[in-house]
């Protein structure tokens, strides 16, 4: 009997995925990644289960943004047209980014004229960036899902290779291009992983000992939330 993803139980995945951004950026203070008044005793340990936590945040977070959008798309039949897709990410990313980071730079942030305003301002202010990311995998997702799943696996290697290359983008300053090429990847697993759900869960439940265990210690429990 196949099964489905329970998307309802989604919202455990992403408090867990809320926890770890919290707990990534309690660590901030003993790194001196902050100009606080306060002084903290720089932590080597501190810097280790932060670099750890930051492997699995914010990749969860793009992970369940693609969950979400496989289901808007093929279960709810959302975003009919390029053009609707693009207002409403716009409505409801890029408006919010134009209203919050000048108000961020402002605050955080030294700079002397506008020239020095706009370069933080362009690249993602603070972590107001990853609006800017996910707007722009949206976008870029829209575009080659019919590609994607008509020839599946001459889309996940385009996805690969992007990912390969997105250093190369902080070279020729496009930044923002780059950190959307680094999580399309998460994005295009999160998808295909509620698209083809039916088909991963019985795998899941049907595979080797191995396997099993793999995905039981590194996958799956995490992914259950989804099927409760």
């Amino acid at each position: 009997m196949q099964k489905n993803i329970d998307i309802d139980n989604l919202g455990i995945l992403i408090i867990f995925a809320l926890m770890l951004v919290v707990l990534r950026h309690s660590f901030a203070p003993y790194l001196g990644m902050w100009n606080l008044k306060l002084e903290f005793i720089h932590s080597d340990l501190a810097n280790i289960l932060r670099n750890y936590i930051s492997t699995i945040s914010m990749p969860l977070y793009v992970f369940i943004s693609g969950v979400l959008f496989s289901f808007l798309r093929n279960n709810l039949h959302k975003y009919n047209s390029f053009s609707f897709l693009v207002r409403k990410k716009i409505k409801r990313l890029i408006i919010p980014y134009l209203f919050f980071a000048p108000i961020y730079i402002y605050l955080f942030i030294d700079f002397s004229n506008l020239k020095e305003f706009l370069i933080p301002f362009r690249q993602g202010a603070g972590h107001l960036w990853f609006l800017l990311i996910i707007f722009t995998v949206f976008l870029f997702f829209y575009y080659f899902e019919s590609f994607f799943k008509k020839q599946p696996l001459n889309g996940f290697f385009l996805v690969l290779i992007l990912f390969f290359l997105y250093p190369r983008f902080f070279y020729i300053q496009l930044d923002l291009v780059g950190k959307a090429f680094q999580y399309l990847l998460c994005f295009y697993i999160g998808y295909f992983y509620f698209y083809h759900s039916s088909i991963v869960l019985n795998y899941l439940e049907k595979n080797t000992f191995i396997s099993s265990y793999c995905t039981r210690h590194y996958l799956h429990g995490p992914l259950l939330c989804l099927n409760l």
